[in-house]
């Protein structure tokens, strides 16, 4: 989905007269750097870290926001209520309380990839390109536009498009394999919790990967539910 949509926004910036969104040397980079034979699966399980740390703070975040009653305070803001009025308020603070453990979550992920070659660099690493998430294709896909305006953006070599895959993979798999593992370490019997929990959700792989990329069915819900429950 992200190739075709970074795809869609180069065309469309170009029909606009905008100039190339890379440039010619952070295109080349960009190709360059995404190699399933170099760093990169090791950058796509480190970035899998980082997406199980965004969903640690997420939960964190929608805790705090809970026991401070944020939803209630933004819903009963004097000020605010004059503004817009009691109703609107209402529904903003329910607004919140649905969706602050997403946004804290993307804030988190966004602050933790976007300081991760800044740290690099400071500690002296190779700073340029020290993650690899799942939307690393639309990037290359820039980069390869970029280099070839007048024709779509073909794979600079045949690693490419496995390496986003291998990337893809790497990023879900650490990051929910931490989750799985780590949802009950304060229990003695947490890693046969953790392991049973990781066999339920292989074996709903293999019966129904379809599950994976498409939400269940509503027959199929409590199947799921019960799985995740293990």
């Amino acid at each position: 989905m992200v190739v075709p949509a970074a795809l869609l926004v180069e065309l469309l910036w170009r029909q606009a007269g905008g100039e190339a969104i890379p440039d010619a040397e952070k295109a080349k980079a960009t190709i360059e750097s995404l190699h399933v034979l170099g760093v990169t699966p090791i950058y796509a399980a480190y970035t899998g870290v980082l997406l199980w740390l965004s969903a640690v703070l997420s939960g964190w975040i929608e805790n705090w926001a809970t026991y401070r009653r944020l939803p209630e305070a933004l819903a009963h803001q004097p000020r605010l209520v004059y503004a817009f009025g009691s109703e609107r308020m209402q529904r903003g603070g329910a607004w919140f309380a649905r969706n602050v453990a997403g946004l804290g979550g993307n804030i988190a992920l966004g602050f933790l990839l976007g300081m991760t070659p800044v740290v690099a660099e400071f500690f002296r690493r190779a700073a340029r390109g020290a993650s690899r998430h799942a939307d690393h294709g639309g990037a290359c896909t820039c980069g390869q536009h970029a280099r070839h305006p007048r024709c779509l953006p073909r794979p600079h070599s045949g690693w490419h498009a496995p390496a986003i895959a291998v990337v893809g993979v790497l990023n879900l798999s650490v990051s929910f394999t931490l989750a799985l593992w780590g949802g009950d370490s304060r229990d003695a019997r947490g890693s046969l919790v953790a392991a049973a929990r990781i066999r339920a959700v292989i074996a709903r792989l293999l019966a129904a990967p379809r599950d994976f990329l498409l939400q269940p069915t509503r027959a199929a819900a409590p199947t799921a539910t019960k799985a995740a429950r293990v």
